[in-house]
């Protein structure tokens, strides 16, 4: 067995006793000689065991054991810790895992009165360093002081897109986007009113910045900021790649509202990536009234916008779309990339009436042959589209159509008595919502993310996406909570288990 690196083996033990309640800071405690000492030793056991790498399992067990006893000692400090660890946290050279461990500690002792000053004493600090540390503390933050939790999650949006955050406790790994929305939620309201002003002037940020931060906005599912979005979209210049991320988001939180600009900028955006990027968010969109645009971007003479109305026709399965789908297999395209595009949208939604458009392809199509054979035993096997599903999935249940304060009561009931998590109960509840519901279980955005376990992490993810689809049946074109054949065409970022 590989040996256990120093920052997880804290980071479980911090989370197990944090996270479990086994780590209680006793706030009337009072300061007893010889106790200071015991806190300053226990802080120079974490930085030392924090700087030797283990060399064996034996020896990285021993290790967690002294970090235990070491955290149990500031437990015990209480109140009389608080001064070491400002002390502390302003030494130079301290590891960045012990100082973001530090700086947690002190935020479960002070509260939102020690938020500023760790925010100051980290602020030299990359959290991709100390991943795990850095995750803790800043949930910890969000928690108890929003505005400056959302501060310290603003810090994440300037590390690479492939940064990952281990959170040992719930055995997951979350990417960057899902990481920094989880800690904003956690911020309540303050924390997301914090993104919205980060975002009223998204041409005014650095493009990673700018990227990052709306692609967390519709991770949230936070339309409250499409109408701002909207007002600045013509402001952005035609080459930016901050307009192309405004496009995507757009179409990630499903706003009609923003069915005319799409339309408009898939048609005639400056550049093939703005048309590209357009005709991909009217794809999100996922609404009938796209198809006019899309049929349009399918004439476009740059094949990645051809592309991209391919990916939208499939995904609005109108009569209209699939009948461009159907004509355009074994027809004129040049482009060998379109050309497989149609292939894919045939295989995602085609039915056996599609077999003489495949057979077309097969035939003026070089090199396509066994892959339409792949296609078309596919295609034999559905009969036809097959009818939408009903607004109400489950009818018979007595959940659905309920008022929305009792809509709430009975969510707020299921989360106390059986734990935060996300049976048919509550799946059946969002998806036979009315529009008059929706207040009502936004705050799970909210209360979900309050706690840091595994548990709340994979019900959380899994609400936003449910929310999403709730939001898109109850728009005046509803479309089915499901595709019966094919998928979305961007797939949710994956939460990956520990390894």
């Amino acid at each position: 067995m590989r040996p256990v690196l120093p920052k997880m083996r804290f980071a479980v033990l911090l989370s197990l006793a944090l996270w479990l309640g086994a780590f209680p800071f006793r706030a009337g405690a009072q300061s007893l000689p010889g106790q200071e000492e015991t806190v300053r030793r226990a802080i120079g056991m974490l930085a030392e065991t924090y700087a030797r790498a283990p060399q064996s399992e034996e020896e990285a067990q021993r290790f967690s054991v002294l970090q235990g006893r070491a955290l149990d000692d500031i437990a015990d400090a209480g109140p009389a810790a608080r001064g070491i660890l400002r002390e502390a946290l302003q030494q130079e050279g301290v590891l960045p895992p012990v100082a973001y461990t530090l700086a947690t500690l002190l935020v479960l002792s002070e509260g939102k009165g020690a938020a500023d000053f760790v925010l100051r004493a980290t602020a030299r600090l990359s959290p991709a360093i100390s991943p795990a540390e850095a995750y803790y503390f800043a949930h910890t933050l969000s928690v108890a002081a929003p505005k400056q939790g959302a501060e310290l999650a603003f810090r994440f949006a300037k590390l690479p897109e492939n940064t990952e955050f281990p959170v040992p406790a719930a055995n997951l790994v979350l990417p960057l986007v899902p990481a920094m929305a989880y800690l904003l939620a956690a911020g309540d309201n303050e924390s997301l009113n914090e993104l919205g002003r980060k975002l009223s002037k998204p041409g005014k940020l650095h493009f990673q910045n700018a990227r990052t931060l709306l692609r967390v906005a519709a991770h949230l599912q936070a339309v409250e900021l499409v109408p701002g979005l909207l007002r600045e979209l013509p402001k952005l210049p035609a080459n930016s790649p901050v307009l192309e991320d405004v496009l995507d988001t757009l179409g990630r939180l499903a706003d009609l509202s923003a069915l005319k600009p799409l339309s408009d900028y898939a048609r005639k955006g400056k550049t093939p990536k703005v048309r590209e990027r357009a005709a991909l968010a009217l794809a999100d969109l996922r609404s009938p009234m796209c198809e006019d645009a899309l049929l349009a971007a399918l004439g476009d003479p740059v094949p990645a916008v051809r592309s991209a109305a391919i990916v939208g026709l499939a995904a609005i399965e109108t009569p209209g779309s699939l009948d461009a789908l159907r004509k355009g297999l074994g027809g004129l395209e040049k482009s060998e990339q379109v050309r497989q595009d149609y292939l894919q949208a045939a295989e995602l939604v085609g039915d056996r009436s599609w077999a003489p458009d495949l057979d077309r392809a097969s035939r003026k199509w070089v090199g396509v042959q066994e892959r339409v054979k792949q296609i078309e035993k596919k295609a034999a096997r559905r009969e036809t589209l097959p009818e939408r599903i009903a607004p109400e999935l489950w009818p018979e249940l007595p959940l659905n159509r309920l008022d929305p304060k009792k809509l709430d009561g009975i969510l707020m009931e299921m989360i106390e008595r059986g734990g935060i998590d996300f049976p048919v109960q509550k799946k059946t509840i969002l998806y036979s919502a009315v529009p008059e519901q929706i207040p009502a279980l936004t705050p799970l955005r909210i209360l979900l993310a309050q706690r840091l376990t595994r548990e709340n992490i994979l019900a959380w993810t899994e609400y936003l996406e449910t929310l999403r689809l709730l939001r898109i049946r109850l728009r005046p074109d509803p479309r089915p909570l499901f595709p019966q054949l094919g998928k979305a065409p961007h797939s949710p970022l994956e939460i990956k288990d520990a390894k």
